[in-house]
Formats: structure tokens, sequence, C-alpha cells
């Protein structure tokens, strides 16, 4: 039996690789005597009939996972007296938790554990998986004798707030090292995911809980493990070094299958936007930080090739949200940015020189590439509310690209390429100071529009490659449009020929089948109507600037 795919995994600079950090919400065997009272308040005050807390649960977390009238959660005990629990459920404290797909939800609005004052019958289980210390670290583990997925442990007898945690089985003669997860228990003898070695073997060492310390820590005991499915890593706000990518144990996560890996600094749940978030470091050339065929999600990390060669941030199949590619512009043609398959870019910045983002089947929305390199699709895909500046420009090499409200400032030759045979279609796009503006590779390729596009200070807007049928409503541009797009804010300005054409003109100004009009601008970034110093939208690797 493999681990959980439901599990959820920690890992902090400051913990260890022989700890465990390990904690599956899943698990089907947690207790379910929870007792609160105050259950509504901010400090709700828990007790269990099957496990007494004791004071090393401080700073750990207790899971409400099920129960009448219970809010669903991972809460921070802040403190134990008498064998209860004070938990801290005020607003923002608390994770909370969903069930049915099993993943961790947004942090509470609404204080309390409960929407009663003194709830009963609560599941719940404790999380050691955090931290810098292990939770418990076992030295006279036993095997059972007629089962060898049993241990027990004198000097620390098994519990149910042990349920769902890993162990690291790190030493003893007859245990094999290894992670495995107590399933459940009874009385004190804890029954595992899988076997723990040879009958009767004593003396076994390792760690409960506790956070691992590196990428490829967790990688080497869960990752490989695991299989796929929904296993979520968070990473703490620290630096992680990333050695060559087919050196597991030194960092780099090339061929692990963690499903979706979180960075985080002070809320631990998968959707934050923490500006303070891990980096990834490349410590030597050719690295590709991840590379792994069973990820879903990167979110909120930040890459930094630290100017080695042959850098790779991504390569997988994945959605890659909140995410930063940086000092990538000491290595001139050797960087390489976000690459996916079948897959998205969300809100995401890279100063990649070479390619920026790529997807061979997949979208990009509201992403800022800086170092030159490019926004390629390789078969099918599309950009939205895109930015390319400092040389960067965008490319398909396959099928089809569309695009819709996108920016190019400054690209190197092009705004917008295409290998023979690409079908290009770009809305509301904006392309200032280059050679060509539009440039597919080939003429008499069917399906190509470029629709109230606006271009400027070219040497030629359409290569004759484009026909008269497909530039539609074309915007010749006689001033930057832009605000500061050196700077980074891409806000329109107000200069006749520049920004002030630009306003409300974006396509289609009346939307077929509604009575209501649309009063978009011809840009990716886009102004406010109610007010003339309306708010921008956030934009990665973009400065606000004001309208």
């Amino acid at each position: 039996m493999a681990l959980s795919n439901t599990a959820i995994c920690d890992v902090q600079n400051l913990g260890s690789d022989s700890f465990a950090g390990y904690f599956n919400p899943s698990n089907a065997n947690f207790s379910t005597d929870l007792a609160a009272t105050s259950a509504t308040g901010a400090s709700p005050v828990v007790t269990s009939a099957s496990y007494t807390f004791v004071a090393g649960d401080v700073g750990k977390y207790l899971w409400v996972l099920a129960g009448t009238n219970w809010i669903k959660g991972r809460y921070p005990i802040a403190s134990v007296s008498a064998g209860a629990a004070t938990l801290n459920a005020a607003v923002g404290a608390v994770i909370t938790w969903d069930s049915t797909n099993s993943r961790l939800g947004a942090p509470n609005t609404t204080a309390g554990c409960a929407s009663t004052a003194s709830p009963t019958s609560g599941t719940w289980g404790v999380d050691y998986s955090q931290g810098t210390a292990a939770g418990v670290a076992f030295t006279d583990m036993v095997i059972d004798g007629t089962t060898n997925t049993k241990f027990t442990s004198a000097a620390n007898p098994v519990g149910k707030n042990m349920i769902g945690n890993g162990v690291n089985v790190l030493s003893g003669t007859g245990f094999t090292v290894q992670m495995v997860e107590i399933v459940s228990t009874s009385t004190i003898t804890a029954t595992c995911d899988k076997s723990l070695g040879t009958l009767s073997s004593t003396g076994g060492t390792g760690n409960l809980g506790g956070s691992f310390a590196t990428p490829g820590g967790a990688a080497a005991k869960v990752g490989t493990a695991v299989g796929g499915g929904n296993l979520a890593v968070l990473y703490n706000a620290a630096v992680f070094a990333m050695s060559a990518s087919t050196n597991v144990a030194s960092g780099s996560l090339s061929g692990q299958v963690f499903a979706n890996i979180f960075g985080w600094a002070t809320n631990r749940w998968q959707g934050n936007q923490d500006a303070n978030r891990p980096t990834f470091q490349a410590s030597a050339n050719s690295v590709t930080c991840i590379n792994n065929n069973e990820l879903r999600h990167v979110n909120n990390i930040i890459f930094d090739a630290n100017s080695k060669t042959g850098f790779q941030a991504v390569a997988a199949s994945a959605s890659v949200a909140d995410c930063v590619i940086t000092n990538c512009a000491t290595i001139g043609g050797g960087a390489t940015g976000f690459v996916v398959g079948d897959g998205s870019f969300i809100n995401s910045t890279s100063d990649a020189t070479t390619t920026a983002f790529q997807a061979t089947l997949g979208y990009g929305y509201k992403c800022t590439a800086t170092g030159g390199g490019k926004f390629r699709i390789t078969n099918r895909g599309s950009w939205y509310g895109c930015n390319a500046s400092g040389g960067s420009y965008f490319q398909s090499d396959g099928i089809t690209m569309f695009m819709a409200n996108c920016n190019m400032s400054s690209p190197t030759t092009q705004g917008i390429g295409g290998a023979s045979g690409s079908v290009i279609v770009a809305v509301n796009c904006v392309i200032w100071n280059t050679t060509t503006g539009v440039a597919p590779g080939s003429s008499g390729t069917g399906g190509m529009s470029f629709i109230n596009c606006a271009i400027g200070s070219v040497t030629t807007a359409y290569s004759t490659f484009c026909s008269a049928g497909d530039i539609i409503n074309p915007i010749t541009l006689t001033a930057i449009p832009w605000t500061n797009a050196a700077g980074g804010d891409f806000s329109l300005n107000n200069t006749a020929g520049g920004g002030a054409l630009l306003r409300e003109l974006g396509y289609p100004s009346t939307l077929p089948g509604l009575s209501t009009n649309d009063y978009s601008d011809v840009n990716a970034v886009q102004r406010s109507v109610a007010s003339a110093a309306g708010a921008l939208m956030y934009h990665p690797g973009m400065s606000g600037g004001t309208v």
C-alpha cells in the first residue's frame, strides 16, 4: 500500500529531512469524540475522551474534519491546560478544509470552530507535520509479532492523536527505512499503511512530524511513493537551493510525482498570494527546478536562475499561477522559463531570456515577460491580458494561437510571429517600437485575423504574409500609449495618438444578444470607468500607475 495521495506535506528550511512533514486529513480512522466549549468564539476549548492534550501539542494544529455543527478546518493549538486544548479560532487564523475535494480552502471569515457553543462528537486529528522539531522522536519502536504493519513504543506510547501523521523510519535492525502513515490505533498499538520490516524487531528509530528541510528530501521520502493524485506540498518563505536536475537529494524535483506545489509565508494554504514567497534558486548550471509529469499546480513560487546557464523553472503539464522567474539577465540565451504541455499560466512574470512562457496546449492570463523571452505556443493556445517588454514578443510555432488585449513594448524584431502554417488571431493588441508589428511565417494560412490592433513606431505594421482581408479595423499609433512601459507601468496615458486613442475603443463595443455595452480599452490593463483616477488591476511585473 502506498502513502495517501490526499496528504499535505510541509517543507521549511529550518526543518530536517529526517523529520516527517506529512499529514493525511482524509484518513478514514480519526477519532470522533471531540467536544468543545465557547465554540462560537475566537478561543474555543476542546477535549477528547480518548486523548489527553499535552503541552507538546501547543503550536501544532488540530484538524476538525466532520461532525454536526462543527466547522471543518485546521486550527492552531494556542495552549493546553488540564488535558484541554484552547484553539486560536479568530478570523483569519484558521484554514478551512474542503473534505469533498480533499483540499485546503481559504482562511476563515467567522470566528469559532462550530455554529453552536458546545458541540460534541467531532471528528479530529492533530497535525504534527509542521515546525522545526519532530512531534515525536521514537527510539524504541517494536514491530508486532504477528502483523508487520503494527508497532508499539514504551517511551512514546501511541495515541489517537497520531492518526494520519507520517513516521520517517530511520534505523533499526529488521526495520525498513521508509516513510509510513499511521492509519489507525488500538490502545497503544499503531497500524501503518505498509510493512515496517521483520516481525518482532526491536529498537526502531523514527520521527513523527516536523517539517522536511528541502524539496528533494520531501520528494525522496514522499513524492516517489504516492503515485500522483492530489498530494499538496507547501514551502515556507525561504531560499531552497536546486542543484543538478538528476540530483534529487540536493533539492531538484525532477521526475517526482507531487501533484500540487504551493508557496507560503503567513498563510499556509493552497490559494494564498503571500508576497514573501519561497525561492527555488539554481545552485548549479543546467538545472530544471521542477520536471514532473504528474504535476497539476505550481502556485506562489519564485524561481531564481541565479545567473546559472541552462536554467529552466518548470517543465510539466500544469497550471502555473502567481509565480516569478528572476535573475536570468546575465545568462544570455540560456534561460528558459515556464514550459508546460497541457497547462496554463496565470498572473505570473518571467525575465527568462529565451522562452518566458511556452505551452503545447494551453493559455496564459495576465502574465508579464521582461527579459526578451517569447510567449510561445507549439500547438494550440491563447494569451489574454499579457505584457511583453524588454525585447519579448509572441510566437506561434503550432496550429493556432489566439491573443486578446496583449501588449508588446519594443519587441526585438517583431511583435507577433509565426511558423509556416500557423493560424494567428489577435484582438485589441498593442505593438510599439519594433521592425515588423505582425509577421506570420507564411502567406495563405487560412483563418488568420488581426482585429482592432494598435501598432506604431514600426518599419512595417503587417508583413506581406498578412492578406488585406486578415487585417480588420487597424489602429495606427503616432505616440507611445503607455504611462511608463520601461518602468513597468502599462496604464494608458492621455496622449493624443497614444493612450488617449485607445480608451474605450475595445472590440466589440456591443455584445450580441445582450442589451449592455462594453467599454473596454485596447490594452492589457483596463481602466476604471467610474473614476478618472481609476484603479488598475494588479498585474505581476508592473508598477501601478493611475489614469
